[in-house]
């Protein structure tokens, strides 16, 4: 659980991102994530992790909680909790 956690971090423009990793992770929840909400997931990642690291507004980042406070701030998040990036 850490290390798919550490692969989330902000740190060095997401450097540390490891889409695998995260995936495996979801699969420790089969009653939330089906094999089709899984492939669905790992494209929802690789759009996010894309447009997140051309945003220059998320450079420089310290943990999550900045992340979330930059896409508040950049209004990436709608009313319902979604990504716009996503």
């Amino acid at each position: 659980m850490l290390l798919g956690l550490s692969c989330l971090s902000p740190v060095d423009s997401f450097a540390s991102f490891d889409k695998d990793k995260i995936l495996m992770m979801a699969r420790l929840y089969p009653h939330d994530f089906d094999e089709l909400g899984i492939e669905a997931l790992g494209f929802e990642f690789d759009t996010y992790i894309d447009n997140i690291r051309d945003d220059e507004r998320f450079s420089y980042l310290n943990g999550l909680g900045e992340v979330s406070t930059r896409m508040i701030k950049k209004r990436s998040i709608s009313a319902f909790g979604t990504c716009t990036y996503c």
